[in-house]
């Protein structure tokens, strides 16, 4: 994934390594739209040689954050097969990057009857 640029934005009196969240990592970072890290200088000069480190650190958590979700479906993937294709809308809008959320949701599966089959019963095929 590319990561958008940073900039410099000077607030309190000290200039800061500003970098849009993209979408797709919002949710690990509280919907917030932005990070921003002190560079702890008021000098501009100093502020733009400091903004590389900076980038890198607010890069880092980005990657982190993507790690973070590839860790969960994966971790959820085997559980999501095991409750088929319907317990995907059980999981879908549950932040699994949370273990408390993501154990209550392995303790407490959905019950058929909440998330019934996509065949209805008069299709189905009885075996006697």
């Amino acid at each position: 994934m590319q990561y958008p640029a940073t900039t410099l934005g000077f607030q309190k009196g000290k200039y800061y390594v500003v970098v849009i969240i993209p979408d797709e990592l919002r949710e690990h970072f509280n919907s917030r739209k932005q990070l921003k890290r002190s560079t702890g200088t008021s000098d501009k000069q100093l502020a733009q040689q400091i903004q590389h480190e900076k980038s890198i650190e607010l890069y880092l958590q980005f990657d982190q954050a993507i790690q973070t979700k590839k860790t969960n479906y994966t971790a959820m993937k085997s559980y999501i097969d095991k409750i088929g294709f319907n317990g995907e809308e059980y999981l879908e809008g549950q932040d699994l990057s949370n273990p408390y959320v993501a154990d209550h949701a392995l303790q407490n599966p959905p019950t058929r009857a909440a998330y019934p089959s996509p065949v209805p019963d008069r299709f189905r095929v009885r075996v006697q």
